[in-house]
């Protein structure tokens, strides 16, 4: 794959971590290669733009049905844009999670999810 490098990516990049479509959290990556800045972080409070984004994205009619959705965005002049849609090869990021409700609450949806789709 190639993607255009952006140089707002130096600001961080969030992922949006979706199962079955349903919003589960947003991890804030720092790519290293270009950015001092390092880390990953678990965010708590969600841009409700955001969140607008990401539902608009997985309206797309190809997009339906995947088990696992990561939408990455970066911001631009107060925008955001969509860098990229991860639908296979998950990471849910939950190492990076210190909160054990959070985690917890990640892997139970993650289970459901799976059982309901063995059941289709």
């Amino acid at each position: 794959m190639l993607q255009a490098f952006i140089n707002e990516i130096d600001e961080g990049e969030i992922y949006l971590i979706y199962i079955c479509g349903k919003f589960i959290h947003a991890i804030k990556r720092f790519p290293s290669v270009f950015n001092n800045k390092k880390g990953i972080s678990y965010i708590s409070n969600i841009d409700k733009e955001l969140l607008t984004l990401g539902e608009k994205v997985l309206k797309i009619k190809e997009y339906q049905g995947a088990l696992y959705e990561r939408i990455d965005v970066i911001k631009i002049n107060n925008e955001y844009l969509v860098m990229e849609l991860e639908l296979v090869e998950p990471d849910f990021f939950i190492r990076y999670i210190s909160k054990k409700e959070v985690k917890q609450d990640i892997l139970e949806n993650l289970v459901k999810a799976i059982k309901e789709k063995m059941e289709e």
